[in-house]
């Protein structure tokens, strides 16, 4: 696994072993509720310490991408086992960012003077905008699409 990982040169696995251990993956099912309480304990940091973001964020993505587990964040509550459906809006959220992001990459790319640049440079921005264009038209694309109906 991700023993090599660090938090300010402190392992951070001890810290997600302690989380594996109270809250088993294959135990969580859509709905649960696990509260920053409950966290706090669990791992003996203070909620708002770099290193509880870090963790809890190491934990997230280790349940999204070994265990299609999703957390949505609960505002001064905790976390919650998303459904599908939320986690269909959770995509469609991280794709619209996505999307803004290469848009003002581009709006990067659109300000350089070309003449500017030596030749390497200029094959990496032809490179970057025509990838940037690429990914912004099969997005918008995908969004025009309707959604499927269940049922």
């Amino acid at each position: 696994m991700a023993e090599g990982r660090v938090y300010k040169k402190v392992p951070i696995e001890t810290d997600l072993v302690a989380l594996r251990e109270r809250f088993p993956h294959e135990k969580m099912q859509e709905g649960d509720i696990f509260s920053y309480e409950e966290l706090v304990e669990v791992l003996r940091l203070e909620r708002q310490s770099g290193r509880f973001q870090s963790v809890i964020g190491r934990w997230k993505d280790e349940l999204l991408i070994q265990h299609q587990i999703s957390l949505l964040t609960l505002p001064n509550q905790g976390y919650k086992v998303a459904t599908d459906s939320q986690k269909l809006q959770q995509g469609e959220g991280k794709r619209d960012s996505a999307m803004r992001c290469l848009k003002k990459s581009s709006e990067y790319y659109a300000a350089i003077d070309r003449n500017k640049l030596q030749e390497g440079e200029r094959n990496v921005l032809d490179s970057n905008v025509k990838m940037n264009a690429s990914i912004i038209s099969a997005l918008a694309i995908k969004r025009d699409l309707p959604k499927p109906q269940i049922g």
